[in-house]
């Protein structure tokens, strides 16, 4: 451009012009330069900020994947710990009722017994009861022929003691 300025054909207004527009264009170049720059460093800033969503988006994958399994674990675990405690809650409920069925068992054949026991004292009761009747009436019809005995008794010592 300083070829053109030096142009002894152009005007010094026209020199002026052109020396200012030479100016704005060496600034407009500094500016693109600066603009192209800043753009190749931004550009860079993509590209690694790209690179770290990517890898975060595949550790979050992974992250995803490992709690998924993580969690399908736990269900197992929680399933077979389930399974596990429903067992063992049936044996024990099993064994619980074999021990009361075998207490009430016991129980039944004590009452059994004991009933048993009551029938043959009520029938023992009842032959002694019958027994105590029957010697109640052998006791009265005695005392009627110890009274008939010594009323006889007494009619025939009264004529000896007349005599």
């Amino acid at each position: 451009m300083s070829t053109v300025k030096d142009d002894p054909a152009l005007t010094p207004g026209e020199q002026r012009i052109l020396a200012v527009l030479g100016q704005g264009f060496q600034r407009m170049e500094q500016r693109q330069q600066a603009l192209e720059n800043k753009l190749e460093a931004q550009s860079k800033q993509l590209v690694e900020l790209t690179a770290r969503v990517s890898q975060e988006a595949a550790a979050s994958k992974q992250r995803d994947r490992q709690l998924s399994a993580d969690i399908q674990h736990l269900r197992e675990e929680g399933a077979t710990r389930d399974l596990h405690w429903h067992s063992t809650l049936q044996r024990e409920m099993n064994a619980f009722r074999i021990e009361v069925s075998g207490k009430f068992s016991h129980h039944n054949t004590r009452l059994e017994m004991l009933e048993l026991s009551i029938g043959r004292t009520n029938l023992g009761l009842q032959q002694l009861d019958q027994r105590l009747h029957q010697l109640q009436k052998e006791h009265l019809r005695l005392g009627d022929l110890i009274e008939q005995a010594s009323a006889s008794h007494t009619v025939l010592e009264e004529p000896s003691l007349t005599s």
